[in-house]
Parts: C-alpha cells; structure tokens; sequence
C-alpha cells in the first residue's frame, strides 16, 4: 500500500511542477528578446546579461517554489523520509524538465555564447566528428590490415 502512496504523491507532485515550470517559462518567453539574428548582433555585455538574469530568475522561482512545497505536508499521507525523498527527486527532475523543454530561446542563447567563448580553442583540442569516429577509425585500418 505504502508504493502505492508513494506513487501518487510523485504524480501528484511531477504535475505540479510541470506546471509551475511551464508557466514560469512561458513569463519568461514573454519578458524577454527572442535568440534570433537581433539578439546575436546585440554587444557581449547585453546578451550575457540577458542569459544571467533569465538564469536567476529561473534559480529563484526554482528555490522557492521548492522551499515552500517541502514545508507542507505531503498530499497523500506517507513516512517524513519518503516525503523528502520525493520532494527532492521530483523537484529537481521534473521543475528542471519542464523549465527547459519550454526554453528553447534560453538553450540556444546559452549555445551561441559557449560557441563565441569556446568553439576556436574546442576546434583545435578535439577531432571533428564524434569521438566514437576514433574507434571505427582504428576498427577500419584493423580490418585492411587483415585482409
């Protein structure tokens, strides 16, 4: 019986911050620019700004919102330590799941300034390709020494 509780306090719980996260996204997408060509041509200091600010708030909401769940009893009654156990699994999972499958803005504006800071140096370090290339390299020469 106990696994069943458990179980529809975390849908319980995996729904609401769905919700809370999807809500927050979408004020988020309405208070600030989109990532498009306007944004990319703004200065370093306006488009790091923008992402850290969008980063606090995501952070703030985030905390608090998780804060105040955690104070009150779970809905479906069950153990202190499951209770906590599940305040914080679903909390960090599923709000930070719902944050960024609805901020794609935010995920692309994070890509392009990690392209700016990091591409040329990443480029020289690392092959092109994907690392498992290296292995299908070594499999391949393997093979026509074989033959």
């Amino acid at each position: 019986m106990n696994v069943i509780l458990v179980s529809l306090n975390i849908g319980l719980l995996a729904a609401f911050y769905t919700t809370m996260g999807g809500l927050l996204s979408y004020i988020i997408y309405y208070l600030f620019e989109d990532h498009g060509d306007k944004w990319e041509a703004r200065s370093f200091v306006y488009k790091l700004a923008d992402i850290l600010i969008e980063l606090t708030i995501v952070g703030i909401v985030a905390f608090w919102v998780t804060f105040a769940i955690k104070e009150y009893p779970p809905l479906v009654p069950m153990s202190r330590e499951m209770d906590a156990l599940v305040d914080t699994y679903i909390s960090a999972v599923f709000f930070g799941y719902s944050m960024f499958i609805f901020l794609d803005d935010l995920t692309k504006k994070i890509k392009h300034m990690y392209s700016l800071l990091f591409k040329k140096n990443f480029d020289k370090i690392f092959p092109e390709g994907s690392i498992l290339d290296i292995f299908s390299r070594k499999t391949d020469a393997t093979k026509s020494v074989d033959n």
